[in-house]
């Protein structure tokens, strides 16, 4: 679970620049194809952080079902009156 809060936290941290920028170009009416290239290659990457993030969760979640499916088992298979 650290691992997928630590993900985010990077794409967090890549995605506050791309939208800093994109403010400080509309608000000085500058929109150029650069600054919209920088700004894409911000949310580019933050989109890799946030997808792995949710991989991460969704990993954690297998093995955490996993590991309850294992124990009902071998508690169901030694009762006694079954």
């Amino acid at each position: 679970m650290s691992d997928s809060r630590s993900a985010i936290m990077w794409g967090i941290v890549a995605l506050a620049p791309a939208l800093f920028v994109l403010v400080l170009a509309a608000i000085f009416n500058d929109l150029t194809d650069s600054i919209l290239v920088v700004v894409a290659i911000g949310f580019g990457i933050s989109a890799v952080f946030f997808y792995r993030a949710r991989v991460l969760d969704q990993e954690a979640v297998m093995r955490d079902r996993s590991s309850i499916v294992r124990k009902r088992g071998h508690s169901s298979s030694r009762d006694p009156h079954r």
